[in-house]
């Protein structure tokens, strides 16, 4: 068996089992964290060349590979019917409080909408993403926002009677001399964190014809992984959220009624709390 052809064999088995693992991950317990393990797995396997010639010099070793009663069974797994399931599990899936890339203009809507529920007035509203943590993706608002302070908690509020529910992460209100209020706001929205799956075509592409229905599956399932473990995250992400509203409302009422009587600058966090500043 030539070198090209082993490294074949390898991606081809390494595609039928990835397919074949989703499969039975979704009756295995726990299946997200099965599931992301094995994907884990093949990632790593591809991005270490020297594991990779190695099984490559044990399939030129044998013209046969003697399969396990496992690898037997993933062997037989069509691709073509594995997409379907796929699919019909996508379509299924709720967003729950993720934000995707399309709901960005409805939830800068809704911000607009509550500010001006709220008596206060959004100016600007700047989205960036933050770094991913354990298979979340955090999409970070910076609010800029003026009016009255004291509208702050129902506008605080109305934050968590959307869907998309947020955390929190900062809150600045700055009253100058002249009494014009300044109000800044950092949020952080939460979406399943993506890699970067290109690997996947360039090494399958050896297969011919059959490469990109194998391509398309692995892709399938890798969303399908990311959503389960995103939506299985989903009660941790809203009880931080509400535990942070509802500790901001505590710290911010006694020192909004300071900045209303003397001016100067009121921050907040859920690591510091809250802090007044008077006047310089």
């Amino acid at each position: 068996m030539s070198a090209l052809s082993a490294r074949s064999v390898l991606f081809r088995l390494q595609g039928l089992m990835f397919v074949g693992l989703m499969a039975l991950s979704w009756t295995h317990d726990p299946p997200d964290t099965f599931g992301i393990e094995i994907f884990t797995s093949l990632v790593d396997l591809q991005g270490i060349p020297q594991l990779r010639d190695d099984f490559g010099t044990l399939f030129q070793q044998s013209s046969t590979v003697s399969l396990g009663s496992m690898e037997e069974r993933l062997q037989r797994v069509d691709p073509s019917v594995a997409g379907v399931g796929l699919n019909q599990q996508l379509q299924g899936i709720s967003p729950g409080i993720a934000m995707r890339p399309e709901d960005e203009i409805r939830v800068t809507s809704f911000l607009h909408l509550l500010a001006r529920a709220s008596d206060l007035n959004l100016l600007d509203a700047k989205f960036y993403p933050g770094d991913n943590l354990d298979g979340v993706q955090p999409i970070n608002v910076r609010l800029t926002m003026d009016g009255s302070p004291y509208n702050l908690p129902i506008f605080l509020d109305g934050l968590h009677r959307q869907r998309t529910v947020p955390w929190i992460r900062y809150l600045k209100v700055r009253k100058d001399a002249d009494g014009i209020v300044q109000m800044e706001m950092d949020l952080r929205y939460h979406r399943p964190a993506t890699v970067d799956l290109s690997w996947i075509a360039d090494q399958l592409q050896e297969e011919g014809s059959e490469s990109e229905a194998l391509t398309g599956v692995m892709t399938q399932a890798h969303e399908v992984l990311v959503w389960r473990h995103f939506l299985s995250q989903e009660k941790r992400l809203v009880e931080r959220a509400l535990a942070d509203r509802r500790q901001a409302v505590v710290d911010m009422s006694a020192l909004l009624i300071s900045l209303k009587q003397h001016g100067g600058v009121l921050t907040w966090s859920p690591e510091a709390g809250g802090e007044y500043r008077p006047p310089a």
